[in-house]
Order: structure tokens, then sequence, then C-alpha cells
């Protein structure tokens, strides 16, 4: 599995199915300043198969999960995170906003940790090991 860049057009193919209810209930945010607030990443299987995308946006010495979505037949959060880990060598911390609370319980799995709840929304954050 690796980690590609992707144009924002394509970024917003994969990302589409963001915009719901169950992960932007005030609908808050755009799609498009998502993923012009960073950078896009497509994950891609060893079949050639393109699963998932995520955005990536470096805040100082920190990099921010913009937003991540795909479809697999394994577990997208912990390939999300192994790519991401690999990206984040030389960063303080990496974090996230989720308003899915089984989101919330796989990312703790992988070293996350809830830094703030505001209304129905969670924010993670995990420290980067050196």
């Amino acid at each position: 599995m690796r980690a590609l860049v992707c144009a924002p057009g394509e970024a917003a193919e994969l990302l589409a199915g963001l915009k719901s209810a169950k992960t932007d209930s005030q609908n808050r945010y755009s799609l498009a300043d998502v993923i012009a607030a960073g950078q896009a990443y497509k994950i891609v299987t060893a079949a050639g198969e393109t699963v998932a995308a995520y955005v990536l946006a470096q805040l100082g010495v920190n990099l921010w999960i913009m937003a991540a979505a795909g479809r697999a037949a394994f577990d997208l959060t912990g390939a999300i995170n192994a790519l991401v880990d690999a990206q984040a060598a030389g960063f303080q911390w990496i974090g996230f906003r989720t308003e899915r609370r089984g989101l919330v319980r796989k990312a703790q799995k992988h070293g996350y940790q809830v830094t703030r709840q505001e209304g129905g929304a969670y924010y993670l954050r995990k420290n980067i090991e050196k």
C-alpha cells in the first residue's frame, strides 16, 4: 500500500462521501476549501486499486489530517494511520477532528487521544515518536 500525491479534482471525487450529516452535521466545511488547505493523497493498493484519499496540512511543526475517506475490505483506519505516520517523521504531532465516535475508538487504538470535545466534534492528536 502506498500514498501518492493526487490532483484536487481526483481528491474531491474520492472524498465526496464526507459531505454528509454524519461527518459534518453543521455543514461548516466546503470540500474544495479543505482540499485547498493541504496536500491531497490517494491510497493505492499493491494491486493498483485506489481505495481512499486524505488531505494533510502542515501547521508549523505539526500535521493536521484535514479529511480522509474511502472504502476497502481491510482496516482503512489502520492503513491511513501507517501512511500518515510514515509522512510525519520530523513533526511533533498529528491531529484531526471528527464527529464519528466509532472513528474516535479506532484512532485511540493507534495512539490518538481526545484533546477536546466541542459540540458533537472530537479533536484528537497523537505525539510522534522521535
